[in-house]
């Protein structure tokens, strides 16, 4: 009996190839299909039927940038550079080359895709010579061979081929209690990169509440949520290489991982820095009378009182603002952040002294509405 069938990413991007006619069906690792069966994607959407032997596709290609996979493709392109990373050299890429750009189910538009289109799309701009195709595939998959030989190209590389340095995004969590230091070394921070070049927006904790957690309180849950709403903005900076500086106090050592994972499933890096000064130290700080108020019951669910702060164990940076002063905890953050070796090298096929295209954007998160809650 005939079944809608909702593939996974990876299977998807197997069924696209067959599409985009770069594979047949019997080249591609995918599930047995009955006439009559309706596949659809991520989202629903309706992408082919399967009817003998066949699939019946669907006129509308619901990816992004279709108009990219049906156009008809370079005729007598011999030379292709595959654009697997964001980056300007695309713009140095041999005379008449073809750039390919993996943008595939699994790779959502909205991580690194989005970079690598936006560069090859540029170069092109540029140079008229070039063009670019959409391809369902990676370049470090088994089947880059069959897109190359439908395309006819006898020659290849790719940009990650020959820049291994390629910068990301850097996702800086300061998590500690309340009254810790977590704002003040935020601030000092921003000035930092302000004063060295960046441009930084400033998102503080009103804002986060007002506009991305409206409706929320301070319950474990709700806490959790919005600490991941957080991180699921700054994976979207990091992705186009930003810097996000983010101070919520992140109580949960799940809700920080969880953090971690989408800021390098984006292909940033996160830096956790637990702001790890004393209950005692943020007591004697409280100018609020937060802490009193949560002794005496009248503010619930209050970290560090009635709430726990579980400690980070995977910190990559501890800091004790008892201990040391703000400009050496800046100084010790950026010296975690800025690059530890060049960042492009020259390469066969490319111009020397090509450099990779980042946004430099910065972000900073500021603490909580409630501080401690």
């Amino acid at each position: 009996m005939p079944q809608q069938i909702r593939l996974d990413a990876a299977a998807l991007d197997e069924l696209m190839l067959v599409r985009d006619g770069f594979a047949s069906l019997a080249q591609v690792d995918l599930p047995p299909f009955a006439d009559g069966d309706e596949v659809v994607d991520l989202e629903g959407a309706v992408v082919g039927r399967f009817a003998g032997g066949e699939f019946d596709w669907e006129t509308e290609d619901s990816r992004p940038f279709a108009g990219l996979y049906s156009a008809p493709r370079p005729a007598g392109r011999k030379v292709a550079v595959w654009v697997d990373q964001p980056s300007s050299a695309a713009s140095f890429a041999p005379q008449d080359a073809v750039l390919l750009v993996p943008t595939t189910p699994s790779h959502q538009l909205g991580h690194r895709a989005a970079g690598c289109l936006r560069s090859a799309l540029s170069a092109a701009e540029v140079r008229p010579d070039l063009s670019v195709v959409a391809v369902p595939v990676t370049a470090d998959s088994p089947h880059r061979a069959l897109v190359e030989q439908q395309l006819g190209i006898t020659s290849s590389t790719s940009i990650s081929e020959h820049e291994s340095h390629a910068p990301t995004g850097v996702f800086v969590l300061l998590s500690g209690l309340s009254g810790s230091g977590k704002s003040t070394i935020a601030r000092a921070l921003r000035e930092e990169l302000v004063r060295t070049g960046s441009t930084v927006t400033l998102l503080d904790g009103d804002q986060v509440r007002r506009e991305l957690s409206a409706g929320l309180g301070f319950s474990p849950a709700d806490r959790d949520t919005n600490i991941r709403r957080i991180g699921w903005v700054g994976a979207e900076i990091v992705a186009h290489g930003g810097v996000v500086v983010a101070c919520p106090i992140a109580p949960y050592d799940a809700t920080r991982r969880a953090v971690r994972e989408m800021v390098t499933s984006a292909g940033g890096r996160m830096v956790l820095v637990h702001v790890a000064t004393s209950l005692e130290e943020c007591e004697r700080r409280d100018r609020k009378g937060l802490y009193a108020k949560a002794r005496a019951g009248e503010i619930p669910d209050f970290t560090g009182i009635s709430a726990p702060y579980e400690t980070p164990a995977d910190a990559e940076l501890v800091i004790d603002t008892a201990q040391v002063p703000v400009a050496d905890a800046v100084a010790q953050i950026v010296a975690l952040i800025q690059p530890s070796g060049p960042q492009s090298t020259a390469w066969t096929g490319l111009s020397a002294g090509a450099t990779l295209a980042t946004s430099g954007a910065s972000l900073e998160v500021d603490s909580e509405t409630e501080p401690a809650r």
